[in-house]
């Protein structure tokens, strides 16, 4: 049977996700437009602004290093 392929074929890549990047954007994000939001939205925008800003990135920090810790220990 005849196939006509328009794309030729791409090549997989394995790159891991790096989900600290988008958490920083959107934190960046949060911060910048909770002014913007009603007085208790405000408050809401910083405190997730200032989690995904600040808190999640050091939990994966803190987490990469004990990663390295484990495997130095070997």
């Amino acid at each position: 049977m005849f196939r006509c392929q328009i794309f030729p074929p791409v090549p997989t890549s394995d790159v891991p996700s790096r989900p600290e990047i988008i958490l920083l954007v959107f934190g960046y994000l949060s911060i910048s437009q909770a002014h913007v939001l009603p007085d208790g939205a405000a408050v809401l925008g910083y405190a997730t602004g200032f989690f995904l800003f600040v808190l999640i990135p050091l939990l994966i920090l803190d987490e990469t290093d004990s990663r390295s810790e484990s495997s130095s220990s070997k």
